[in-house]
This record gives structure tokens, sequence and C-alpha cells, in this order.
């Protein structure tokens, strides 16, 4: 199931948030292949489920895995991950490129 996320930027940075209610740190995996920002985990039970019987059931268990394009190229080094009341935050400072340099041609002699 697709995990709820909202993302936006400021002029330093680049903000995601996902809620992933009932998980434990331990349990969650961020890194950053490229541009692409990939969130993985498992979220666990945490009680044997022989011999119930439901009769409702709508939460999710198991391995799940999300993958988030990131607008800008940024600086891993400096990331901030934290995980409070079911939400993921991560924010992600830009890096910026040098601005586009013309070159000279020189001619052939």
């Amino acid at each position: 199931s697709l995990l709820p996320a909202e993302t936006w930027e400021t002029a330093l940075s680049i903000v995601i948030r996902l809620e992933i209610a009932g998980m434990k740190e331990e349990d969650l995996s961020v890194d950053i292949h490229g541009n692409i920002l990939r969130i993985r985990g498992e979220k666990r039970s945490g009680v044997a489920r022989e011999g119930r019987l439901y009769h409702l059931k709508e939460r999710a268990y198991g391995h799940f895995e999300r993958s988030i394009s990131l607008p800008h190229e940024v600086d891993p080094d400096q990331a901030e991950v934290s995980y409070r009341g079911g939400v993921l935050t991560v924010i992600l400072r830009k890096t910026h490129a040098l601005p586009p340099r013309r070159l000279n041609v020189s001619k052939q002699v």
C-alpha cells in the first residue's frame, strides 16, 4: 500500500514526511540512490495471530518500500532523519551546482 507522503522545499532544503504509524526506528531503512530517496521497512504485528477469529482486519503488516524522486541534488552527509508520532521526517540539504559559464573557443591556426 502507498504510504501517505508530502514533500516541499525551502531555499536550502527538501523536506519529506511520511506517515508510517506503529513502527520502531530499528525497523526503518532510509537511503539515497542518485536523486531517489528510498524508505523501506517491516511492520511487525508483535502478537501471534494463530487461532484468532477476526471480524475486521484493515491493518497491514510485512515489508514495504516507497521511492520518492527528489527535485534537486542533495548532500546525503547532511541529511536529518527523525521518526516521531508515527511520522518519518527527512530533511535533505540541497547542493547548488555551479552556474553555466561561457568558455572561449580558440581559433585553430
